[in-house]
């Protein structure tokens, strides 16, 4: 995606520029690599409003809103989340609504506010939203989940996260599903001969619960967290 930016750059077409750098900045996000992300959403940002591409707007917006989070400023996460929604229900709700919808409730106060932003994201999925709203979608309703001790609603948006993923990475998922059961019902997962040796996705699973703890630290007090990293992303 550096090169493509460099190449973009060289060859001045704008439009590829702006697309290269939110494209880094998605990465990087999904990553946990936050400081470096957010010095790219700025420019990004404000490129894609020059440009008056608003449907990558809301998406550099949602970007800028988990980096918040996750940096303790739930306030501003919540006015970003808020203006990302309002872009995608204008735009195209299905091209990155369910992903605004899981910030949404990631932020909210008021719980049955956080239902109905997890209810619309999960109904713009039905309808057909983009594929790469199923994996940031479910890794929020996952962690709203475990912010609420909801076990069973965990499992329940894990296994949706793995019907969707199956056909993409199936050994991937299967243990990201373990992890986040490990995390939900409180007891490790059953040693098989196959993961016998693979003592990682509990102590993965550990670590996500504790992140999903850090969403909601408050904004007078920044703790980062690192989520699950994925191995694909339309």
């Amino acid at each position: 995606m550096r090169k493509g930016f460099e190449i973009a750059v060289r060859i001045g077409n704008r439009h590829a520029q702006m697309f290269a750098k939110q494209s880094q900045g998605f990465w990087l996000t999904a990553a946990g690599r936050y400081p470096e992300a957010e010095e790219l959403q700025a420019g990004a940002l404000e490129q894609a409003r020059a440009l008056n591409a608003r449907r990558y707007e809301a998406v550099i917006l949602a970007q800028q809103a988990e980096v918040a989070l996750c940096k303790g400023r739930k306030s501003e996460a919540a006015v970003l989340a808020r203006a990302g929604q309002e872009i995608s229900d204008e735009i195209e709700p299905r091209f990155v609504g369910p992903i605004i919808h899981g910030l949404v409730a990631l932020t909210a106060d008021a719980r049955d506010e956080a239902d109905a932003a997890l209810a619309a994201g999960e109904a713009l999925l039905a309808k057909g939203a983009f594929g790469h709203n199923h994996f940031w979608f479910r890794r929020y309703a996952i962690e709203s989940a475990l912010l609420r001790e909801d076990w069973t609603e965990a499992e329940r948006q894990a296994d949706a996260l793995l019907r969707t993923s199956r056909s993409l990475t199936p050994p991937v998922w299967r243990r990201a599903r373990m992890s986040w059961r490990g995390a939900g019902g409180g007891t490790r997962p059953r040693r098989t001969r196959k993961n016998s040796n693979r003592r990682w996705p509990w102590r993965r699973s550990r670590h996500a619960h504790r992140c999903a703890r850090r969403r909601v630290a408050s904004d007078v007090t920044p703790r980062p967290g690192l989520p699950l990293q994925p191995s694909h992303v339309e």
